[in-house]
């Protein structure tokens, strides 16, 4: 406990005092699993922070869907559906979230938006993998990572299994934790959950290149011969999990890493932007982009900085050898507020909000030799899960919104009519989007309306 007392980490022992010898045995040894120089040196990198010059940023280089002839889409999209044929391609799911902002406590991936089929995120996600599956051919097999925490892996494990992996392989399914910091006060103190347990909170998705060494998992994909990893968050509801001509086109590419982004829906939408930075790529926060750079446009009338961030990547299986072998120790903490319940100095139980150390997955992005971002369009693929409905976006209503959205303009392109009011939605079992609705064509669809099966 020497490294605690050098680290000034006065409170807790303080309490300590005032435990019974079993809580304190507990608490001990939740102390001996913790880093607390790490901790330090997250929480007084704040405190010591200095205002760096803003250098030289420059648009991140893009390659736009919307530019893109047929005949390059087809090649790309048969490229990527090879490398997942040839098992050069796994999938990663960040889901260490859990839906507080929703009003529960559950991992996010198994909430249920209110479609009509009453399919959770979860459920939703893995019918559009395995429908990937299928457009792949035959035994095709496509490793399946879950990033979860240590609040969410035991119920993300038991979700999955009790539904039988919703058609997967179990084998095929890998679910695993990020680590955790403890959470501290305004003077940087480690404090008490309760008489017998530290106050933590998952370290960030960034802590996921961590446990991707940790775990295993990078040594895994070296011995199949995987390539590159897709990967995403468990929020966005429309997420194309591992899109074959994303994945296409980031081969062809020969990047270390390719972001998916969508267009910004106008200039001052606040959001994270990709950018490169003093010649490093990165992700500019909306304050970190001023006036003339928001307003900014090409030739064509294209916003300059307009890459938003969706949290959708794909990385070469080799960077992230190199990145998680070489740089882990570089990565940046970030800041956060988190309300949390806790014990006083007295040891009575108050709530409010404390100091939460994170790493971001983006933050690799600087080790990055060549990265790309590949633009698509936010009505087909982006629809986050951020809300409880009180909020004006980003929330269930909205999801249902968009998802029934698309699945009309799926039937419409299919030659399908739509007549009537209410949801539409389409399972991912017949369609990954768009493909095999031949047989709508010329049927009048009434609404409210739910395809699960052809």
């Amino acid at each position: 406990m020497d490294e605690w007392k050098k680290s000034g980490q006065r409170l807790i022992f303080e309490q300590m005092q005032l435990l019974e010898t079993h809580e304190c045995d507990t608490v001990v040894q939740q102390m001996k699993s913790i880093d607390i120089d790490t901790v330090k040196m997250g929480f007084e990198s704040f405190l010591s922070e200095e205002i760096k010059e803003e250098g030289e940023i420059i648009p991140i280089d893009t390659l736009k869907l919307k530019n893109l002839t047929k005949q390059e889409q087809d090649n790309y999209l048969q490229d990527g559906l090879d490398s997942f044929r040839n098992g050069n391609a796994a999938i990663l799911v960040f889901a260490g979230g859990q839906g507080t902002r929703l009003g529960s406590n559950l991992p996010k991936g198994m909430y249920d938006v209110g479609l009509p089929s009453g399919k959770s995120l979860y459920q939703i996600q893995i019918e559009r993998l395995l429908r990937l599956q299928e457009l792949c051919g035959e035994d095709v097999v496509i490793p399946f990572f879950v990033l979860a925490s240590l609040s969410t892996i035991d119920e993300t494990n038991q979700f999955l299994k009790s539904n039988d992996y919703f058609g997967l392989e179990e084998s095929q399914v890998t679910v695993f934790k990020q680590g955790n910091f403890p959470i501290l006060n305004e003077e940087g103190q480690v404090v008490l959950k309760d008489r017998s347990n530290i106050a933590m909170a998952p370290n960030g998705n960034g802590g996921g290149w961590i446990a991707l060494k940790d775990e295993g998992i990078l040594d895994f994909m070296d011995d199949k011969g995987i390539e590159w990893l897709c990967a995403y968050p468990i929020d966005n509801i429309l997420v194309k999990v591992g899109d074959p001509l994303f994945l296409g086109a980031s081969i062809a590419s020969n990047c270390d890493i390719v972001a998916k982004v969508v267009p910004k829906a106008y200039p001052t939408e606040r959001v994270g932007v990709l950018a490169i930075k003093n010649g490093k790529h990165t992700v500019l926060e909306y304050s970190e982009i001023d006036e003339e750079r928001r307003v900014a446009t090409a030739e064509n009338g294209d916003l300059l900085f307009s890459a938003a961030n969706m949290g959708i990547f794909n990385f070469s299986v080799q960077f992230l050898k190199k990145y998680c072998n070489n740089y882990l120790h570089k990565m940046p903490f970030h800041k956060a507020t988190k309300l949390t319940e806790y014990l006083d100095s007295n040891m009575n139980p108050i709530s409010g909000p404390l100091v939460k150390l994170e790493y971001f997955n983006f933050d690799c992005f600087e080790e990055a030799s060549s990265m790309l971002a590949f633009e698509t369009v936010r009505a087909e693929e982006f629809s986050p899960l951020k809300n409880s409905d009180r909020a004006e976006k980003d929330n269930p209503k909205s999801c249902r919104e968009h998802i029934s959205s698309l699945h009309k303009k799926y039937i419409i392109d299919a030659g399908g009519k739509i007549t009537g009011e209410g949801l539409c939605e389409i399972s991912p079992l017949v369609s990954y989007a768009g493909e095999n609705l031949e047989q709508l064509s010329g049927q009048e669809i009434h609404l409210p309306y739910y395809l699960n099966e052809l």
